[in-house]
C-alpha cells in the first residue's frame, strides 16, 4: 500500500564508531523511505541484532556500515551457514532482499557476488503486514579463488521500482538505489574476513584435535593440543569482543568475569584456526 510521505528523509544519530553512515568508497545504498526491516543476521554461529522494527513515519534509519562488527573468519572453500530474520513490516513494497560479498574488492557489488536473495534461497516474497515470519537460512560456499583479507558485505531489503509489481524470481535488487526515487527498504554493510583454507594433512589433523574443556564452563576454560603460543579471542553472540589474550601450549583462560550465556572462542596461531561455541554457566 502506497503511503504519502510527510517527511522525505529522517536521520538518527549514533555514537561511537560501530555505525558509520558514509559508505565510501562504495555507493551509499539509501532508499527514499529507509527504516529498520531486519531483525538479525547470523554468520558462522555468531548473531548480530539490528534492533527493533522501525516505523516508516517516525523511526527512520538511514544506511549504516557496521565497521566494528566481527564474525568468525571464513575459510576458502568452506560451507558456511547464514541465517536472516526479518520483520513483517507494515508496507507491501519491500518484499525482496539480497546479501552481497565484494569478492573481487573492486568497491562494487555485482550480480555475480550475490550470495543470498529471494530467488536462490526462499523463492518467495518477504512477509509484510504482520504475516508469519521464519528464519531464512542458506549454506554458502566461500570461493577458493578469492584473495585472503577483509571483504565488504552488503545486506539490503527493498522493492521493485514498478509499484505493486507481483513477486518475480528474476528480479534483482539494485545495490545502489537512487534516493531520489520512491522506495521502501534499508541497507547495512559490514565486513567478513576470508582466510586460506588450504592446509597440509598435518595441519588438518592438528586443527581437528584442538579442543576446549570443560564445556559448559564456570570459570577456567582449558585449551588442549596447542603446539605454540596462541591468540585466543572470545566473542558474545552479537559479535562483540569480550576477551583477547594469548596462551601457552596446553593452558587456558579465565572466564569468571563473563555473564552466563553462549560465546564463540576463536583460537589462532601459525597452523591452527578454529572457532568453538561454548556455554558459560
Amino acid at each position: 500500500m502506497m503511503k504519502t510521505l510527510i517527511f522525505p528523509m529522517l536521520f538518527l544519530c549514533f555514537s561511537g564508531n560501530a555505525q558509520i553512515t558514509d559508505a565510501a568508497p562504495y555507493c551509499q545504498g539509501n532508499q527514499l523511505l529507509n527504516y529498520n526491516m531486519f531483525k538479525d543476521i547470523a554468520i558462522g554461529g555468531v548473531t548480530h541484532s539490528f534492533g527493533p522494527e522501525g516505523d516508516s513515519f517516525g523511526d527512520n534509519s538511514t544506511y549504516k556500515y557496521y565497521n566494528t562488527l566481527i564474525f568468525p573468519d571464513l575459510q576458502k572453500n568452506q560451507n558456511i551457514s547464514v541465517t536472516l530474520n526479518v520483520y513483517a513490516v507494515n508496507d507491501g513494497e519491500p518484499i525482496y532482499f539480497a546479501l552481497w560479498i565484494d569478492y573481487n574488492k573492486n568497491n562494487t557489488f555485482e550480480e555475480s557476488e550475490i550470495v543470498m536473495q529471494n530467488s536462490n534461497t526462499t523463492n518467495a516474497p518477504l512477509p509484510v503486514f504482520g504475516a508469519p515470519t521464519a528464519p531464512i537460512t542458506k549454506t554458502i560456499t566461500i570461493p577458493g579463488n578469492v584473495a585472503e583479507g577483509v571483504f565488504r558485505a552488503r545486506l539490503m531489503r527493498g522493492q521493485d521500482p514498478v509499484f505493486n509489481a507481483p513477486y518475480s524470481s528474476t528480479f534483482r535488487l539494485n545495490p545502489c538505489p537512487n534516493p531520489n526515487e520512491f522506495g521502501y527498504g534499508n541497507t547495512y554493510d559490514f565486513d567478513v574476513k576470508i582466510t586460506n583454507g588450504s592446509l597440509s594433512t598435518g595441519e588438518i589433523d592438528l586443527k581437528s584435535e584442538v579442543s576446549v574443556y570443560p564445556n559448559p564452563v564456570k570459570n577456567n576454560l582449558n585449551i588442549s593440543n596447542l603446539k605454540e603460543k596462541t591468540d585466543v579471542v572470545v566473542y558474545d553472540m552479537q559479535g562483540r569482543q569480550m576477551l583477547k589474550t594469548n596462551v601457552k601450549p596446553d593452558s587456558g583462560i579465565n572466564l569468571s568475569h563473563l555473564s552466563p550465556g553462549v560465546y564463540i572462542v576463536n583460537v589462532r596461531n601459525s597452523t591452527v584456526e578454529k572457532s568453538i561455541k561454548i556455554v558459560k554457566q
